[in-house]
């Protein structure tokens, strides 16, 4: 059977956001900022699904429509102090994060003996997701001569809710971490600069990803989300060495990632021919690899060009399958541009190429 399924969409949106802040300098490098901000948005989609057989013969699903309401509403609060102490330069702060998401989706098929339009009981959905997050920060920072250090750690405290109003459910995720991070730099010369550091980061999932009634805008391909996702953690450790020449620059930088929870996005096909598509937690991925950009820049000729080359090993399992894996990987990008002034009377212009 052969047959095409033909989607309209009409939307409809609306966001604004407000922001306020307060600076106040006391002499050098000693200040206090305090920033508040606001934002805010609502759409509204209106969705049509009808299929017609092209060739051969089966059932065809009866036309949908979907009506779909959403609204998201983010606030932040942020205090940053800084001061120069005993030759450091030395940051304090706190940045307070809610996000609050709401969404409605509401679908209809044709029912072919009444001629009406009956509602979707196992596809109609309604939920709402906040996510509460507190943080402290430190930071101090410094040079001495040809070397530089720049340390600091963020305490963090989180709490994420997913409630399912369609079917009573409740999914919380509370969790508290700590991201230390640490850079130390050497220039021999103004002309060769050596850095190192460690960083740690958080990845956290996106709603989209965490709400489980599927998505049916294919019905051979199903989207559904995994309430039970935990962030993904990021350990990385990087070295980097750049020297200035003549005509630019050359920077070679080798780097190692160790994420922990790995979010990864699995395909399931069930027995009815249909592909489920979700996400899952995986045990961990290291990823070594390295970067070489040169850079260009003379006359009116600039640009750049870079290469990448990576080993990522991934390791995890469902109750199904396992799925790690080992893969070497890489890429190149090239930006080049070429300016040919005011030759045309027509302004400045330029020639550009990226690949």
């Amino acid at each position: 059977m052969t047959y095409k399924r033909v989607a309209e969409e009409v939307g409809d949106g609306l966001s604004g956001d407000v922001r306020l802040g307060l600076r106040h300098t006391f002499g050098d490098d000693h200040r206090l900022s305090i920033e508040g901000r606001a934002e805010a948005s609502e759409e509204e989609e209106t969705q049509s699904y009808l299929e017609s057989l092209v060739a051969g013969t089966g059932e065809l699903d009866a036309p949908q429509r979907v009506a779909e309401d959403g609204s998201e509403r983010e606030y932040s609060f942020q205090v940053d102090y800084t001061r120069p102490v005993a030759g450091l330069t030395l940051d304090l702060g706190y940045l307070g994060e809610i996000e609050r998401e709401e969404s409605t989706l509401f679908s209809e098929v044709l029912d072919a003996e009444t001629g009406e339009y009956v509602p979707e009981v196992g596809v109609n959905n309604e939920f709402s997701y906040e996510q509460v997050v507190h943080a402290l920060y430190a930071q101090a920072a410094g040079e001495w001569g040809p070397w530089g250090l720049q340390t600091g750690l963020r305490m963090e405290g989180a709490r994420t809710t997913f409630d399912l109003f369609t079917t009573d459910e409740s999914f919380e995720n509370d969790y508290r971490s700590l991201f230390p991070s640490a850079f130390l730099s050497f220039s021999p010369t103004d002309l060769i600069t050596l850095r190192g550091g460690y960083s740690r980061r958080i990845n956290r999932p996106r709603t989209r990803s965490l709400n489980p009634f599927p998505s049916f805008d294919d019905p051979f391909n199903i989207r559904q989300g995994n309430p039970a996702l935990r962030p993904e953690y990021v350990d990385a450790v990087e070295l980097s060495a750049n020297v200035l020449t003549g005509f630019g620059s050359v920077s070679v930088t080798p780097y190692y990632r160790h994420t922990t929870d790995v979010i990864r996005r699995i395909s399931v096909l069930r027995e009815d021919g249909v592909i489920v598509r979700t996400s899952q937690n995986l045990d961990a991925s290291d990823a070594y690899g390295a970067e070489a950009v040169v850079t260009y820049e003379g006359g009116p000729l600039r640009g750049y060009v870079s290469f990448e080359g990576y080993r990522l090993q991934t390791e995890g399992e469902t109750t199904e399958t396992s799925l790690s894996n080992d893969a070497f990987g890489w890429g190149g990008r090239l930006n080049a541009s070429y300016g040919l002034g005011d030759r045309f009377g027509w302004g400045n212009l330029d020639l550009q190429a990226t690949a």
